[in-house]
C-alpha cells in the first residue's frame, strides 16, 4: 500500500487586488451587453469578475443605500450604473446576473424576463422546489436561457476529480465521503440573515449543501443521482444551523456520507474523499477565503498511485488556475466566460441550468422536513 500526497499551493489575492473594482483598457470592438443586480456578493465578488471579461460592457442596478462616492467610482471603472426601477427597462442588456437572496429571486426574474432578458441566478433558485418551478415556468413563457451559480463545477480540484472518474480505470466507486466545514459562528445569532436562515431560503443544507449535491452529480455523469435521492439526516444532529451530517441509505456501491458544519475555526476548507476498487483519492482545499492551496492524498496499489500522480501533474486545470488567484476567481471566470459564449455567440454547451437547480433543492426539501427547526 503506497501514500503520496501532492500540494498545491495558490498566491492569495485580495479582491481589490485581483481586478481593482474591474478597471481595465478595453481596445475590442464587440461589446456584450451585461446587466448585475445585487449587493454585497454580487458587488464585491460576481462584479469585478464580469467586468473583467474582455468585450463585457457591465450595468449595474446600484441599491437605493449604495452612496454617491462608491457609485462615481464604479463609473470611473467602466460600470454604466442604474437605479433599480430603470435597470429593467435598459433596453440594451441580454441577460441579467442575479445576486440577490433566495427570497427575491423570484420577483427580480419576472421583471427580467417582462423584459427580454436571459439569467444567471445565484443558488439556491428561490427559496423551496416550487419556486424554483415557477421561475422555470416564467422563463419557459418567455423563451429564454437561465443558467444557475454551481460555479463548483469549474473549481480546479473538482474538473480534476470529473476527469479522473471519466478515465474509468481506477475501478469502480464504493464509497464517497465529502466534508465541508465554514467559519461562520454568527450565524448562531444572526437568523435575519438569508444563509443562516432554513426558512428564508438558507441554512446550511441549502446554502452549502445544494454545491455538493450539484458537483457529485455532475462530476459522476448522474450515476449516483439516487443514492442522492436517498440522503437522510443523521440521527444525532439536532441543529440545522451548525452541523448538517447525511447519509444515503443505499447499498454500499452506492452509499454518499456528507458532513457539513460551522465552527470556531478561521479557515474554511472542504474535502472530497473516494474510494475506488484499487485505492483512495482524496482532495483537499481551503477554498475559497483565505490560501487557496490544493493537497491531494493518494492511497492504493502502485499502479493506482503512479497513475493518479501522473494525472495530477499533467492536469492542465490544476497548473493554469496557479496564477488566477483564489479557486472561486478562476471557477467563475471560467463559468461566466461559458455563459457568454452561451448567449451571444450561440455556443451549445450544457452548463448549470434550472433542471440542475429543481434536482438540489426538491432534496433541500426533503432534508428541511427532517430538521429540528429552532
Amino acid at each position: 500500500m503506497l501514500s503520496i500526497i501532492h500540494y498545491c499551493h495558490l498566491a492569495w489575492i485580495t479582491y481589490f487586488e485581483y481586478q481593482g473594482l474591474g478597471l481595465k483598457i478595453d481596445i475590442s470592438t464587440k461589446k456584450y451587453e451585461i446587466g448585475l443586480i445585487g449587493s454585497n456578493y454580487g458587488y464585491e465578488v460576481l462584479m469585478p469578475i464580469l467586468n473583467a471579461i474582455d468585450g463585457v460592457s457591465l450595468t449595474f442596478a446600484a441599491p437605493n443605500s449604495m452612496g454617491l462616492e462608491k457609485r462615481e467610482n464604479l463609473i470611473k471603472a467602466g460600470i454604466k450604473v442604474l437605479g433599480q426601477s430603470e435597470f429593467f427597462d435598459y433596453e440594451n442588456t441580454k441577460i441579467v446576473f442575479i445576486a440577490v437572496p433566495p427570497s427575491s429571486q423570484l420577483n427580480v426574474s419576472n421583471l427580467a424576463l417582462k423584459n427580454k432578458k436571459n439569467l444567471y441566478i445565484e443558488k439556491p433558485v428561490g427559496i423551496n422546489y416550487f419556486e424554483t418551478l415557477k421561475i422555470e415556468e416564467l422563463l419557459r413563457a418567455q423563451d429564454k436561457k437561465a443558467f444557475v451559480g454551481f460555479q463548483f463545477r469549474y473549481d480546479p480540484g473538482i474538473i480534476a476529480l470529473k476527469k479522473l472518474l471519466d478515465l474509468k480505470i481506477l475501478g469502480n466507486i464504493s464509497q464517497i465521503k465529502v466534508n465541508w466545514h465554514t467559519s461562520g459562528i454568527s450565524a448562531k445569532y444572526d437568523k435575519s440573515n438569508w444563509r443562516n436562515n432554513s426558512r428564508q431560503g438558507g441554512g446550511v443544507h441549502r446554502d452549502f449543501l445544494c454545491h455538493v449535491l450539484d458537483y457529485l452529480k455532475w462530476s459522476t455523469n448522474n450515476s449516483i443521482a439516487l443514492a442522492l435521492q436517498n440522503l437522510i439526516l443523521d440521527p444525532k444532529v439536532e441543529s440545522s444551523l451548525f452541523n448538517l451530517s447525511i447519509v444515503s441509505d443505499q447499498p454500499i456501491k452506492n452509499f454518499i456520507s456528507i458532513n457539513i458544519s460551522r465552527g470556531f475555526q478561521s479557515i474554511s476548507y472542504w474535502e472530497i474523499e473516494i474510494k475506488f476498487e484499487n485505492g483512495e483519492f482524496l482532495i483537499n482545499s481551503s477554498f475559497p477565503f483565505l490560501l487557496s492551496g490544493y493537497k491531494t492524498q493518494i492511497n492504493g496499489t502502485k499502479e493506482f498511485c503512479l497513475f493518479a500522480t501522473e494525472f495530477l501533474k499533467s492536469n492542465e486545470f490544476l497548473n493554469n488556475s496557479s496564477n488566477q488567484g483564489l479557486a472561486r476567481d478562476y471557477a467563475l471566470n471560467n463559468y461566466f466566460k461559458a455563459i457568454v459564449n452561451s448567449v451571444f455567440e450561440g455556443i451549445s454547451v450544457k452548463l448549470p441550468d434550472l433542471e440542475d437547480a429543481k434536482f438540489t433543492q426538491l432534496i433541500s426539501d426533503h432534508i428541511l422536513e427532517q430538521l429540528i427547526l429552532d
